[in-house]
Parts: C-alpha cells; sequence; structure tokens
C-alpha cells in the first residue's frame, strides 16, 4: 500500500494562465495507476498562499481559509463535475477536515505543512481505483509558477510543468465567459482584457526563464495546442518528464475516475480532446488581436505562434489601449496636484 508518507515529497505541479488547458491536462493523467491527481486545482497558491501565510494570522483563522475556501471549493467541483454525493466518499467532509486538522496540530504549521495536510486529507476521502498503487501526486493552480522559487524550496524533489496557449485564444476563451462569470469580477471588459495582459505578459517571461533558472529535467514547457493537434506525442513527452509509464494514460479526460466533460464557459461538453477551441481568437475585433500581439508578439514568436499583423499596426493598437488605460486608474480624475516641491529634490 503506497502509505502518504512515502509519496509526499513526489510532487508534480502544474502551472499556467487561466483558460490555457491545465486543466485537461490533469484530467488526462487521473486515471494513472502511479498518480493521485487532485481533481480541478487546490486554489491554494492564490486563495491560501502568500496571505494566510502570513504571521498576522493565527492558526484558527487559516485552518478556517482552508475550511470555507480550499475545501469548499473542493466540494463544489466534487458536487458539479464528478456528481459525488458526499455518501460516495471514503470519508465525509467533516471527517476530512478532522484529517487535515489533526495533521496541521502535530506540524509546525509551515506553508508546507498546511498544503501537506490538504493533500493527505483529500487523498484519504475522494475514492480512487489506484490508491494502493500511488508514487506521485499531481496538483494544479493557475498561475503558481510565480511562485516556483518558493515551491521547488518547499519540496527539492517535485517537478514543475508550465501550460502555454496562444494568448489570443486564450483571451478569447475569457471573453466569451464574461456574463457567465467574469462581470461579477472586473468593471469592464476592457479591465478584464488588462488582467490578461498584465498576468499573461509575466507567465510568457516566466515560461523562458524558470526553465533557464531550473533546469529542463525540473521545469518543462508545454503548448496546449500540442496536446491537441499531436495528443500521444505531447502526453508521451509529458509521461517521460513525470517518469511514469505512458501505458497508464488514457485518452478520456476525467476526475476521481469519472468522465470530465470540460470547463468551458459557453457550457460546451467535451468527451474526448477537442480542437474546437484553437483559433477562435479570429472571431475577435480586430484591435484587441493586433493590441495582444503587441505585448506577446515576440514571446508568441520564441514560442511558434504566427502573428497576424505588422508592427505598424501593433503600435497604434497599443495607442489606442493606452487611451483607456490611462484615465481609468484610481487616480485618473483626481484634482491636478499643486504642490510640486518634489520636483526640487
Amino acid at each position: 500500500m503506497a502509505e502518504w508518507n512515502d509519496i509526499r515529497e513526489n510532487g508534480i505541479f502544474f502551472g499556467g494562465h487561466r483558460k490555457n488547458g491545465t486543466t485537461l491536462f490533469i484530467a488526462l493523467l487521473d486515471n494513472h495507476p502511479k498518480l493521485f491527481v487532485y481533481p480541478y486545482q487546490t486554489h491554494f497558491w492564490y486563495g491560501f498562499y502568500p496571505i494566510f501565510s502570513q504571521k498576522k494570522y493565527t492558526l484558527k483563522e487559516k485552518k478556517e481559509r482552508v475550511k470555507s475556501f480550499i475545501f469548499g471549493s473542493l466540494k463544489n467541483t466534487v458536487k458539479i463535475w464528478m456528481k459525488l454525493d458526499e455518501a460516495d466518499l471514503n470519508n465525509n467532509y467533516e471527517e476530512m477536515y478532522s484529517l487535515f486538522e489533526k495533521r496541521i496540530d502535530e506540524s509546525n504549521g509551515t506553508t508546507k505543512d498546511f498544503f501537506d495536510a490538504i493533500l493527505f486529507a483529500v487523498r484519504e476521502t475522494l475514492p480512487d481505483k489506484n490508491y494502493e498503487t500511488h508514487e506521485k501526486w499531481v496538483e494544479k493552480t493557475t498561475s503558481s509558477e510565480i511562485y516556483a522559487n518558493e515551491i521547488f524550496d518547499m519540496y527539492p524533489k517535485a517537478k514543475f510543468i508550465q501550460i502555454m496557449r496562444d494568448p489570443r485564444d486564450c483571451w478569447a476563451v475569457i471573453k466569451n465567459g464574461w456574463d457567465k462569470h467574469y462581470k461579477n469580477q472586473y468593471d469592464s471588459m476592457e479591465r478584464l482584457l488588462r488582467s490578461v495582459i498584465d498576468r499573461n505578459y509575466i507567465e510568457h517571461r516566466l515560461c523562458f526563464e524558470n526553465r533557464k533558472i531550473y533546469g529542463e529535467e525540473r521545469y518543462k514547457v508545454l503548448k496546449y495546442e500540442d496536446l491537441i493537434n499531436k495528443p500521444e506525442r505531447t502526453l508521451k513527452e509529458l509521461a517521460d518528464f513525470i517518469g511514469i509509464n505512458f501505458d497508464g494514460i488514457t485518452m478520456q479526460p476525467s476526475f476521481c475516475g469519472i468522465p470530465w466533460e470540460g470547463n468551458s464557459l459557453s457550457n460546451i461538453k467535451y468527451k474526448t480532446i477537442s480542437d474546437e477551441r484553437i483559433g477562435i481568437y479570429k472571431k475577435m475585433p480586430k484591435c484587441e488581436i493586433k493590441t495582444l500581439e503587441y505585448y506577446f508578439g515576440y514571446y508568441m514568436e520564441k514560442l511558434g505562434y504566427e502573428l497576424e499583423y505588422d508592427l505598424e499596426d501593433h503600435v497604434e493598437a497599443l495607442a489606442d489601449h493606452y487611451k483607456w488605460f490611462n484615465f481609468n486608474q484610481q487616480w485618473s480624475m483626481k484634482p491636478l496636484r499643486t504642490n510640486y516641491d518634489h520636483l526640487k529634490e
């Protein structure tokens, strides 16, 4: 039997911008006999760390954050995606939390202790036919590559996979989810686009910089389009990197062994890998495509994506975007300052 202490250091982390296909990648690993795959994502690397790792929060507050946000999100995922009731689990949710709490109370309460306790409790609770043969575990949180240095400090034996996608398609998918999801988080579509630009730009740089820092034997960059267009070749490459046999990977995405239909913001249901979401940016306004190419063009070409427009188009679109950006910051409409003493320093 695979005891948790035997596999707890053997972490496989997935990161990448939202809607880059990270969930599809880990869903394809779900049935592998050597892997415990945490369904969807833990939300840990933005929902708990780094804010709730600070000393200003008490142990009680930290534990409550895990219970309400991380385990709360897990319960929704299990109910909605896997359609599992509490009776279908190995433990009920209160027992899952008790397992987590006991492990935390016996630890030093570090960030790693919290992450470890979450994974341990969830593995003991979710049904998994491969429970006794696990050798590694898989976790995904979007944009966790930003914390790759902290993650590798905590887990020296870990490996990291960052999933990249054409940023134009990434934006097109996110934009399509405005009415269903994002309008509750942003005050305008322009603000949402700016968020995608800011965060995705960091990720495009990091896919090259982290790979250089940590080496290709620990840090892998894969493209969503390669999984769609060359699934067997891409999954073999992934299996070799993780250190598992390719034969254990199925082409049927699942969580807890239950087929997964995808998390499309357009309510499209999938039974297997599909190419329907490639090139959808072509229906977007040209100004948005040009703006994205301005910001990401250099990295897009390094990743093998072809640009639609030339430099003059990019610069013109950037100027139009900045007109909105410059007058929509918190300070934009404040009275002009009258004290210029700072210029004399």
